[in-house]
């Protein structure tokens, strides 16, 4: 039964509780379940199974979805079956290719051994997704090596530079549709950053939580990421022509690249990951 005083504090964090009977794996999974997928709507809807909740004590559970709009949208019509290469440039499956020619923040930084575009999302400009592609012939985790030296600040610095130095870049920019499921279990990870007591019986220390002892057996995590071609205004009014034109720079992520949404005003990195894998989604 947790206290009083922590559900109190849980409510101010927007974080939701749930009482359950951990004998009744089955029952309680769907409870965990159902609450995830409320608070989704439905865009997640399997978080946890009745195995992760036998011989559980306490479990954190975390989900979230995202879904963007352009704020300049790709037209559908646009979308073609484009391959997908290895950095090698050998063709390892295919992928619905989205097309778009706009002026979006673009630059080629040595540093990383890269390009890279950001292109925003929603009409305030609060946030956008950041693609790393690195260069013909250079790994992805060459790259991202690369890119641990730096700052995401000193990516940002060079897109402005860049910016003020050239103007706005027109872009004849490529990228595949896609989406992306994770699911972790975040205890070896927080573990491997010292964070252990928690995790046990005889150490953890949850008074504040529980009137009984406790300590977190699970902690389950779940990440989902779509990128399609909607945006915030009509699509008519995209630009059209799947091609590279005379005059515009060629943006073309069809072999692995890192992506990360940006929450910009913090400069956040609020998503994530590597596309190497091609679906055709």
């Amino acid at each position: 039964m947790p206290l009083q005083s922590f559900q109190n504090s849980a409510k101010e964090y927007d974080t939701r509780l749930i009482e359950a009977d951990f004998s009744k794996s089955v029952e309680t999974a769907d409870r965990i379940n159902t609450a995830i997928a409320n608070l989704t709507d439905n865009r997640i809807s399997k978080l946890v199974e009745p195995a992760d909740i036998e011989n559980s004590n306490l479990i954190l559970t975390s989900a979230i979805y995202f879904k963007g709009q352009w704020r300049t949208p790709f037209n559908p019509k646009n979308t073609r079956r484009e391959k997908f290469c290895d950095s090698n440039g050998v063709e390892v499956g295919q992928v619905n290719m989205m097309y778009i020619r706009d002026t979006f923040p673009f630059a080629k930084i040595d540093d990383l051994q890269a390009r890279v575009i950001e292109l925003p999302y929603g009409k305030y400009n609060r946030t956008s997704m950041l693609i790393m592609l690195p260069e013909k012939g250079v790994s992805l985790d060459k790259m991202y090596s690369n890119f641990q030296k730096l700052t995401l600040d000193d990516v940002f610095e060079v897109l402005k530079k860049n910016q003020e130095e050239f103007g706005d870049d027109e872009i004849d920019c490529y990228i595949p549709r896609f989406k992306i499921e994770t699911s972790l279990d975040l205890k070896s990870s927080l573990e491997y950053m010292d964070i252990i007591d928690v995790f046990s019986e005889s150490k953890a220390d949850l008074s504040d939580v529980s009137i009984i002892h406790t300590y977190v057996s699970k902690v389950i995590h779940k990440a989902e990421i779509e990128v399609t071609e909607e945006g915030t205004t009509a699509s008519g009014v995209t630009r059209s022509d799947f091609g590279n034109r005379i005059g515009a720079i060629r943006f073309e992520a069809n072999r692995p690249f890192c992506y990360m949404i940006i929450e910009k005003i913090t400069n956040t990195i609020a998503f994530g990951g590597f596309y190497q894998t091609p679906t055709l989604y």
